[in-house]
């Protein structure tokens, strides 16, 4: 019931309070300059935004990622396609939800978030052309003042890692993808 909501809260309002108290004792952060997001985007989900929004109450959060993704048309090339049609479109449909409550709350707590934030449709398949694509929509009277973020994946498993893997079906074929390698090419 309720009480097992409020439990959950308030745990994972304890995690992010002690993951960001120890990023800053080890010197990893400035406890006066935070930027906040979650793996896999999962600070995106309302109750646990709203408990990472907490910590603006003991720490100077000065940006938090929002993943308000705007809709790009599909690309000529067929292996985009696969963004349009599979689990990367539903992910960015969702997020977009999740992202319009989430940078109220964020902007009325003086919390800066992305004007553009590009990487959720394309996860896995980002390109610096499709990124040129998304950066010539941006409103030229903003180039010079929007806050923009882009996501690429680069980083992949080491060969060597493979038999820990091979149980992990989804994150095998996504840590070992050929994708992960064209991404981290791109950005060289």
């Amino acid at each position: 019931g309720a009480s097992i909501r409020q439990q959950l809260r308030e745990q994972i309002a304890a995690e992010y309070a002690a993951q960001v108290a120890y990023a800053v004792r080890a010197g990893a952060v400035d406890p006066l300059a935070l930027n906040l997001d979650g793996h896999g985007h999962y600070h995106m989900i309302p109750f646990i935004f709203d408990a990472l929004l907490r910590l603006a109450d003991q720490y100077r959060i000065r940006y938090v990622r929002v993943t308000s993704e705007p809709w790009v048309w599909p690309s000529l090339d067929p292996g985009c396609w696969r963004n349009y049609l599979g689990p990367n479109i539903l992910k960015h449909i969702l997020l977009r939800v999740l992202s319009l409550p989430a940078a109220t709350k964020a902007r009325a707590r003086g919390i800066a978030v992305a004007d553009f934030w590009y990487g959720a449709l394309f996860s896995g398949d980002m390109s610096v052309a499709i990124l040129e694509k998304w950066l010539r929509r941006i409103p030229p009277a903003d180039r010079n003042s929007a806050i923009v973020e882009a996501v690429f994946h680069p980083g992949s498993a080491d060969p060597s890692e493979a038999p820990r893997w091979n149980s992990k079906g989804e994150h095998f074929q996504f840590y070992f993808s050929s994708d992960r390698q064209r991404e981290s090419r791109e950005l060289k």
